[in-house]
């Protein structure tokens, strides 16, 4: 998974260009609802699926800072939780990019296989594994 794959597929159900995703909001109509939705959601599937830190994520969608891709997993989670077409939106781009990624993984065979044991676990959390 790439953020860039994350970028297509959130425009393109969104239906917004990729371009007034990545632009700062010095640019004129870079702060259109849409295109702070998309950014949003972009931001918050970048953040699931662990594609760099929060700064560089931020920095990624328009130059912003690891403040603002908190902030979007806030107003995601909200919109979700009181919106009904901003959750079926979420839904459905969480479907397809889960679907990518299965896909993705199937093409390449060449990784290494790695088992991590609750010993492993235990060693780099500090903490005691569950039984």
């Amino acid at each position: 998974m790439t953020k860039e794959l994350i970028l297509n597929t959130v425009c393109r159900i969104c239906n917004v260009p990729p371009e007034m995703v990545l632009v700062s909001d010095n640019v004129k109509g870079a702060r259109r609802g849409e295109f702070v939705h998309a950014r949003h959601l972009c931001q918050v599937f970048a953040k699931a699926y662990n594609l760099g830190s929060l700064y560089a994520i931020g920095y990624f969608f328009g130059g912003r800072d690891h403040c603002a891709v908190l902030h979007a997993i806030k107003t995601v989670k909200n919109d979700c939780d009181t919106n009904k077409e901003k959750r079926i939106i979420y839904e459905r781009i969480e479907n397809e990019l889960f679907t990518l990624n299965v896909d993705l993984e199937v093409e390449d065979i060449d990784y290494p296989s790695c088992e991590i044991t609750l010993e492993a676990l235990k060693f780099q959390t500090n903490e005691t594994p569950l039984h």
